[in-house]
């Protein structure tokens, strides 16, 4: 498993979670071993530039940012095997709803329909599964 974050104060937590979870550091750098034989890795960089770095590595990727997935889809896309699963979480539902402007289109590459505010929530969904399937389109 890999873990990876920008934040000093997100990887200093995943370290120490690491640690609490029956992990010891291993000589090389950000690499942790388990006594039942699991490895983690500790990272601490730009997603895009890591998962760019391993096309084709990961059984599943889980993206988590602060607001905007979209921006990292494709590499997330890329970095995956076949038959990998991809999880995504998105905390801009208000872009994805319109309810800011042309947000939604900049960033998803879709016009939400702002008159169908109850729908919002499966209509975000909607969008988000739209902009995933753009971005597999290119994988080869």
């Amino acid at each position: 498993a890999v873990l990876n974050d920008a934040s000093d104060e997100a990887v200093a937590a995943m370290r120490e979670n690491a640690r609490l979870s029956g992990f010891a550091a291993a000589r090389e750098r950000g690499s942790y071993l388990h006594a039942g034989g699991a490895r983690l890795e500790v990272s601490q960089g730009d997603a895009v530039a890591l998962m760019r770095a391993r096309r084709r590595h990961f059984d599943a990727v889980d993206l988590d940012p602060y607001g905007c997935v979209a921006e990292l889809l494709p590499a997330a896309v890329e970095s995956l095997r076949d038959g990998g699963l991809l999880c995504a979480s998105c905390t801009d539902l208000g872009a994805l709803s319109g309810r800011y402007g042309d947000g939604c289109a900049r960033r998803y590459g879709a016009d939400p329909l702002r008159a169908a505010q109850k729908q919002a929530p499966e209509l975000a969904l909607r969008l988000l599964l739209g902009c995933v399937s753009r971005a597999a389109q290119g994988r080869a």
